[in-house]
């Protein structure tokens, strides 16, 4: 309370209101770089990126044909864990073995979840056997 027992106001002179100014602004700007930078890793991992259709599975030919690091960098696609593709990375795991591989069989011998396993093998495509032949039926 100042004098005469009248509130005293909060007074800034005009080089204390730039500086606050300047602090909202600078607020301001770290969260607009914070917005950036989120923007520039959804744009280096396609598979994220919001509204772009990216395609992720392959066929089982290319899958077949993948070297340990290809085949590394489609699991990371496919949202894997770092620790699993680190563990087949070391084991050397090429697509040839991934291809022919069940759900079960990747998720016991990597240690992966049900989910990532299933992911995997719902991603390779692979042929479609032509439809067997239709006989007609006689309807007397």
């Amino acid at each position: 309370e100042g004098e005469g027992g009248e509130e005293e106001e909060d007074v800034y002179d005009a080089q204390e209101v730039e500086e606050i100014e300047r602090g909202d602004e600078e607020e301001e700007g770290l969260e607009g770089s914070v917005r950036q930078s989120k923007e520039e890793e959804e744009a280096k991992s396609p598979s994220k990126s919001p509204g772009k259709a990216v395609k992720v599975s392959r066929t089982e030919e290319e899958v077949k044909h993948m070297g340990c690091d290809q085949l590394a960098g489609w699991l990371e696609e496919l949202d894997v864990s770092p620790e699993v593709i680190d563990m087949m990375q070391k084991a050397r795991v090429t697509g040839e073995k991934v291809a022919s591989a069940s759900a079960e069989d990747l998720k016991e011998e990597f240690e992966m979840s049900s989910l990532q396993a299933k992911r995997i093998v719902l991603n390779i495509e692979r042929p479609v056997p032509p439809p067997a032949p239709q006989q007609e039926l006689d309807v007397d």
